[in-house]
């Protein structure tokens, strides 16, 4: 390993022949700069990580167009309240809020107890929950 300044693909010319003149029996192969040492070490991993990310995004991307399936569904069934309200003088700004704090409560309130309340509980659970 040689530590150069200035580009180290320029210099590998004279350091093989800097290592030849102190000994010509000593084989030099497979001169590298650190950077392409480095890059093909991490070169397997890199696809997979990248394919990963990948999937990650396009799961986001579903659970974000499918929340905003569900406030989409929501507001149209109310869509006859809303015209009321705001016929009746509420803000735009009131009316969205409620929408939406309604909805996430819905979702976020009353979820937890649909999974609390679902059939007999697995084993494993059960016996995390016993406290042994």
């Amino acid at each position: 390993m040689v530590r150069t300044t200035g580009d180290p693909a320029r210099a590998a010319g004279p350091v093989i022949e800097a290592m030849r003149g102190f000994d010509r029996d000593v084989p030099v192969h497979d001169v590298r700069t650190f950077a392409e040492v480095f890059a093909s070490s991490i070169g397997p991993r890199r696809f997979p990580t990248l394919f990963l990310g990948q999937f990650s995004l396009a799961a986001l991307v579903l659970a974000g167009l499918g929340i905003f399936g569900l406030m989409t569904y929501a507001v149209a069934q109310r869509t006859h309240e809303v015209g009321v309200r705001i016929a009746l003088g509420a803000r735009n700004r009131d009316v969205v809020r409620e929408l939406l704090g309604e909805s996430l409560r819905a979702r976020v309130l009353r979820q937890p107890r649909r999974l609390r309340t679902r059939g007999p509980r697995p084993p494993l659970c059960r016996f995390l929950r016993s406290g042994v």
